[in-house]
């Protein structure tokens, strides 16, 4: 396999397809889920999302964060 160095401003001002995460400066293949892993998901969103005035929060089914300087 063949990994490309590349910085944080190349990766956050592109688009990839396959959808893919950046990590140390390198692109990983981003782990999508099976439709098991997606209904557990959609129940969680559908609770934090039922509950959102009552708990002060906001549901959302995917957010990328960034976890490092």
């Amino acid at each position: 396999m063949v990994t490309t160095q590349l910085s944080l401003d190349q990766y956050l001002r592109s688009s990839y397809r396959p959808d893919c995460d950046y990590v140390a400066g390198e692109l990983e293949e981003r782990n999508v889920g099976e439709k098991e892993h997606s209904a557990v998901q959609a129940f969680f969103v559908k609770w934090f999302a039922a509950h959102e005035e009552e708990y002060g929060l906001e549901a959302y089914p995917e957010i990328r964060i960034k976890i490092s300087p």
